[in-house]
């Protein structure tokens, strides 16, 4: 399957299914719902690039987590649909990517030092040291080179 985000130039990397995640029990404790997951990975030839992690709340995509699953685990955006956000989704989604990336052999997703606001203040609260940069929500949603979706 190939997705192609707006602005971005077309290559010959695809964004290829990896494998269900299967996250049974526990966390929908913490999230107050059940929450699926799926990883779809982006590679060359001989490794994965970038990973995302999608969750979905009765099979409807709802958030998501793309990480440079191969190099330094940088993440470049999370998002949770609004009527989700404050329920713990998007530490449950970092504990599911770093839990997959130690399983498949890599890089766990890392805080990257541009954030937004709010993504400082989750950032912040899960350990990373202070944004390098910050940028709006609304700059961060109407970047064309972010794309829209994984």
């Amino acid at each position: 399957m190939t997705l192609e985000s707006p602005g971005q130039p077309t290559e010959s990397l695809a964004w290829t299914s990896l494998v269900p995640v299967v996250e049974q029990g526990g966390r929908e404790q913490r999230t107050s719902f059940q929450c699926s997951f799926v990883a779809l990975t982006r590679s060359n030839d001989s490794r994965v690039l970038v990973a995302a992690l999608i969750g979905f709340h009765h099979m409807v995509p709802i958030a998501w987590l793309r990480w440079m699953a191969g190099e330094d685990g940088e993440i470049l955006d999370v998002y949770v649909a609004a009527e989700y956000r404050r329920r713990g989704l998007a530490t449950v989604l970092l504990e599911v990517a770093t839990g997959l990336a130690e399983e498949q052999g890599w890089s766990k997703p890392e805080h990257s030092g541009q954030r937004t606001s709010s993504g400082e203040a989750w950032a912040l609260a899960h350990g990373a040291g202070p944004a390098t940069q910050l940028i709006s929500d609304e700059e961060w949603e109407s970047d064309p080179a972010r794309g829209v979706g994984p």
